[in-house]
């Protein structure tokens, strides 16, 4: 149904004083009358033809469809003359939007550069005033997280405070984001083999955590010993070369091992650090991979004494060496001091 408002108090005076006038008085002052009827028509004259828009009234945004006819909607998000906008219940009232910008409406967080009309971007990340910010399929509103790690698609992103905007050109909890969102190792052509061995071993159904696994059995079952270089204790200068070696071969020792499987946790979002200490009672050296866990302790990675105790040592072992903590732990770790 539509509601009308009066347009012109100034005219409903008017109509009003010139229906008053008794009959005998009009007879008695036929100029009067006269000028009131001439000053009706000037008035309607001056108004020119409607155009229809949008109008303020009384603090309140309408489309007028017709002088005074507020045009009806269905209350929520419309699209009208090609502009997307939000109606409010009643119908008639169109939703303001705090002058433009960010602004959450219906609990959508949405952007509106005229502070009327809710902008439409393609899905997908966009950049908005140099900033990188997610649209959902609707088009118009944004991905809200809380701060943390999120992938979309193959690629890794980064949330550093509540809310809808990702981080660009920066470090969060030791993972390094580019200028396009995305993370990286700071090194290309390990970033694509990774999201290869990634693609190869994961799936969409998997959890996270699952995916994780599923990293370090690839690694631990599609690499193979090959005698290379040991590292100073406490160094992690070597693990970029050794994963692109492993990943490109499938081949090295324990340092390749474990730099290819820190790449690959990092990928997936986590924590992952490389360690160079020693393993057993005599204290050989070892590189692994510790990650800091969501219950407050640090589990240890061992893949390459995994693998080989399961395929090369002669006294195979079916050793599980994920995620230990020292306590569980089947050896001796040496950390660095």
């Amino acid at each position: 149904m539509n509601s009308k408002k009066k347009a012109s108090a100034g005219l409903c005076l008017l109509c009003a004083a010139l229906l008053a006038v008794p009959a005998s008085a009009a007879e008695a002052q036929p100029q009067d009358q006269t000028n009131c009827i001439q000053d009706v028509i000037q008035f309607f004259q001056q108004l020119g033809p409607f155009q229809p828009g949008f109008a303020t009234v009384d603090g309140e945004i309408h489309y007028l469809a017709a002088r005074d006819v507020y045009q009806q909607f269905t209350p929520g998000f419309v699209t009208f003359e090609g502009k997307l906008y939000h109606v409010e219940p009643d119908g008639v009232t169109f939703t303001p939007l705090s002058g433009g910008g960010f602004t959450v409406v219906d609990g959508q967080v949405c952007y509106s550069t005229d502070g009327l009309s809710i902008d439409t971007f393609t899905p997908g990340f966009v950049t908005i005033q140099g900033r990188l910010y997610y649209v959902m399929p609707d088009g118009y509103s944004f991905a809200c997280h809380t701060a943390g790690v999120y992938s979309y698609g193959n690629e890794l992103y980064c949330v550093p405070a509540d809310g809808a905007e990702f981080l660009t050109n920066g470090v969060w909890n030791g993972l390094q984001f580019g200028a396009d969102g995305r993370y990286t190792s700071g090194n290309a052509q390990l970033d694509s083999l990774v999201k290869q061995v990634l693609a190869q071993c994961t799936n969409d159904s998997m959890t996270r955590e699952q995916k994780l696994r599923a990293a370090y059995l690839y690694v631990r079952d599609n690499g193979r010993y090959l005698a290379r270089s040991h590292y100073a204790r406490g160094s992690i200068d070597w693990t970029m070369n050794e994963a692109l070696f492993f990943l490109q071969n499938n081949r090295g020792n324990c340092y390749s091992f474990a730099g290819a499987f820190m790449y690959l946790a990092r990928q997936l979002g986590y924590q992952a650090y490389p360690i160079s200490g020693g393993v057993g009672h005599d204290n050989k050296d070892h590189a692994w991979v510790i990650i800091p866990w969501e219950d407050g302790k640090t589990y240890m990675f061992d893949v390459e004494l995994e693998y080989a105790y399961r395929y090369r040592y002669a006294a195979k072992r079916n050793l599980n060496l994920y995620k230990m903590t020292t306590a569980t732990a089947p050896f001796v770790y040496t950390f660095p001091q």
